[in-house]
């Protein structure tokens, strides 16, 4: 399938809305790029939907790379679980011109191994991936961007080589000795 880009997000259920008796239904049928959309909502939620995407979306995803960006850090961090994984890729390519020389990392439920083959292989901005327990492995991954360590014997390490190829690390062990895990603060 053809590869989506964040604003083909956005539909226009005006025309749709014109053609519609809502006091009749609650569905309506959208259809943009060739695509049907289902959209369950009234008349009011449809407007606020179309606000949320057109104003508040932007606004957030402007106003947190900017608040990253601020900082000139060298690497950020992202960590996507359930419904994240838009938004951390969106504020990603949003900080991409604005740091150049920075390395993204993202990690989380939604770039577990297989996935995170793929997140690399397919999205430009996710260019390395901790899967599993990071307690080890995250600094091993600081320590290697530092100093120019080989990144290829970090455990739960996936990662975009020089020429462009996807790695795979072999999986990170699990943390059993917890008490061993400094206290969170």
């Amino acid at each position: 399938p053809p590869s989506l880009s964040f604003n083909d997000a956005v539909f226009d259920v005006a025309p749709a809305i014109k053609k519609r008796n809502w006091a009749e239904s609650r569905q309506v049928t959208v259809l943009t790029a060739s695509r049907r959309v289902l959209a369950a909502f009234d008349l009011k939620d449809a407007e606020q939907v179309l606000i949320v995407r057109r104003d508040i979306v932007p606004r957030f995803v402007r106003l947190a790379a900017e608040e990253v960006a601020r900082s000139n850090p060298t690497l950020v961090g992202f960590t996507s679980t359930f419904q994240q994984t838009a938004a951390a890729i969106a504020i990603a390519r949003r900080l991409r011109p604005m740091l150049p020389r920075a390395r993204f990392l993202f990690g989380g439920a939604n770039f577990e191994r297989d996935m995170a083959a793929e997140w690399i292989a397919h999205v430009p901005e996710v260019e390395l991936v901790l899967s599993g327990e990071a307690d080890d492995s995250f600094p091993s991954l600081l320590r290697a961007i530092d100093v120019g360590e080989d990144m290829g014997v970090i455990s739960g390490l996936s990662w975009r080589d020089e020429k462009g190829t996807v790695r795979q690390n072999k999986p990170a062990k699990m943390i059993t000795a917890l008490d061993h895990n400094p206290t969170p603060d």
